[in-house]
Formats: structure tokens, sequence, C-alpha cells
């Protein structure tokens, strides 16, 4: 797999150098309102458990088939944007006009703020502070232009130091970030449509002991239409030695049900709310139609239907273990449901 990926590094590096194609429609443009989380809103994040493989698909019209992952709904990370004056090391970061903060952990106390300029046209990642591992960008990481066309690449050249677990080092690279390809995006718990996907590069030398290390990682990401941050996130980290290690991410459902619902008020009355045993579901259509139950890393935990005419549906949830979950209703929207 490691000499696979070569080819596909080298023409990335290639496509640095020029915009493949000229003049896409305003639909084909990626946007920094698209990456980063503005001020006050908030999404939840699961650690795949079943690996993406690298997808070199660019273009239009791309399908990405996904419906196969699984994400471990017991673990995760809350990302949220926060106003620069809320993180409490900002002044560490004098050009941050940007801060978006990841909490996770056993007692949500992991506590990680990372710094971003967005001026000059560009989103530069300046630094992050965490309770083990904090870095700071002596020369920013270009990560997104402000607008990027579809089939646009960016390159810069980085350099950061870091400290944790006791020990300092610094290690410089090269980014390249290519918005590549637009399409459909099958998920367990739904498909997507109008997808943009974004494939960055990143090697990384370690210039406090030269050639110790000399890594880079792949990252793809796929952005929902009219939503921030990404809803999926494959990364390949490709040691020194050549050992390949996959990882990945998926926005929750409860986070998607926002985005992919947001034209359409749920349409139906959940009650009670929380139960333990059974919930009722009041609609005002009258057509027949799906009744899922979802679970947060998108498994189906039940599934029942509202037969034509049938204004109420009562669910038995007595075998479902406690816990959130989401109640969709096929054309009338979906509701959180919390099972004691």
């Amino acid at each position: 797999m490691h000499h696979t990926l070569r080819p596909a590094l080298r023409l990335l590096a290639t496509l640095a150098v020029a915009i493949v194609y000229g003049g896409p429609a305003p639909a084909q443009q990626l946007t920094s309102t698209e990456v980063l989380l503005p001020v006050g809103q908030s999404v939840r994040h699961f650690p795949l458990t079943t690996n993406i493989p690298w997808d070199t698909l660019a273009g239009t019209n791309v399908l990405w088939d996904y419906a196969w992952i699984t994400a471990d709904s017991t673990a995760g990370a809350v990302y949220t944007g926060i106003p620069v004056a809320a993180a409490p090391d900002a002044g560490d970061y004098p050009g941050a006009d940007h801060v978006i903060r990841r909490v996770n952990g056993v007692n949500n106390d992991y506590v990680v703020d990372q710094f971003f300029d967005t001026d000059g046209g560009l989103v530069r990642e300046l630094g992050s502070v965490g309770p083990v591992l904090t870095y700071v960008f002596d020369g920013p990481e270009t990560q997104f232009a402000a607008t990027m066309d579809l089939a646009d690449t960016l390159h810069g050249a980085y350099c950061f130091g870091s400290d944790g677990f006791g020990v300092q080092y610094h290690f410089c690279g090269d980014s390249y970030v290519t918005f590549d390809a637009m399409g459909t995006l099958v998920l367990p718990f739904g498909t997507y449509t109008d997808v943009k996907h974004v494939t960055h590069w990143r090697s990384t030398v370690e210039t406090t002991i030269p050639d110790a290390d000399t890594s880079y990682t792949i990252t793809q990401q796929w952005y929902v239409a009219g939503t921030a941050f990404p809803m999926l996130e494959a990364l390949l980290f490709i040691a020194s030695d050549g050992t390949i290690y996959p990882s990945g991410r998926i926005m929750d459902l409860a986070s998607l049900t926002g985005l992919a619902d947001r034209d359409q008020a749920p349409d139906f009355q959940l009650y009670p709310n929380p139960a333990a045993e059974v919930v009722t579901i009041q609609r005002n259509g009258n057509d027949a139609t799906t009744i899922d139950v979802i679970t947060m890393d998108g498994r189906l935990a039940l599934r029942e239907r509202f037969a034509t005419g049938e204004a109420q549906h009562t669910l038995a949830i007595n075998a479902l273990p406690a816990g959130s979950y989401v109640v969709r209703v096929a054309g009338g929207g979906a509701q959180r449901l919390i099972k004691e």
C-alpha cells in the first residue's frame, strides 16, 4: 500500500504548481466559513472503527459509498468555536482571530484549544494548547484559502515547536491542500449530495535530530453544503519506516440531523421523552412512511412504519440499551430521544 501511495503524492505535488480547471461555477467553491466552526456552534465526532480506503477520485459527480463504516459511540470529542478571549492561552497567539476547542476524555476534562489566523485570504494554523501536548508554529501552516475553486491546490511551508511529556522537539515540512472533488456521500444513516472533498498532504521532518523523523500524513475530508467543519475525515499517517497507521472520525447523527433536515422542522411530536418502555409518535400527515430509531454512531436500532391514515404510533423501546437515539420519520424530520 505504501508504494501505491507514491504516485498519488507525486501527482498531488505536481498539481501544486497549477490550477487544473478554470472558471468553475460558484457552487464549486469551498470557503473558510465551511471549514471553521463559527463561534457558539458545536459538533461531536466519533472515531471510526473501520478504515476508509485511500481514495483518488476527482472531479464532479463522484460517488463515495461508505454505508458500511462503523464508529465507536462510547468515545469521541466535541468541537466548538469559541471567542478568542475565552481561550486562556490566547495571549501566546497574538495573531489568532479564531479558536476551535476540542473536549473529550472520560470526564470531559481533556481540553485542547487550536488557534487560527484568517487574515490575508488564508486560513493558517498558529498552534494548539492542551494538557499534555502544546505546539507553536514559528512558520504558520497554511490550511485553506479563504475561497478555493474546484481543483485548486494551495502549498505552504511550515515549522513548529512542540512541548509534551517533558521533551521539546522542532519540526518543519510542506503541506498541500487540494479541493479535488464533489459528489454524493453515502453514510450508514443517510445520503448527502453536493458534498465537497478535500485532500491534505503534509510532510514532517524533525530538525532537532536530523533524519530522526521523516513522516508524512494524508488526510481526506468531506464537507456538506451549508455547514461548517468536515462531517467525515480519514487520515493515513506514514511513519519514517513506511508503516501506515490509518484513523478517521465521523460527525455524530445528532449533529448531522440538523444539517440533513435544516430546512424541515420535525413534523411530529414525541412523548414521553425521556422514556424507558414505550414512546408515542403523533404526526400531522397521513401517508404510509418509515419510522427509524438510530443510534448516535449511525446504526439502525429499530424500524417500524406508519400505516396510511395512521396519525399515532407507539414504539416499544424497552429492549434498547439506555442512551441517546435519533427518531427519524421519513419526510417528517427527526428528533433526539433519550432512552432511560
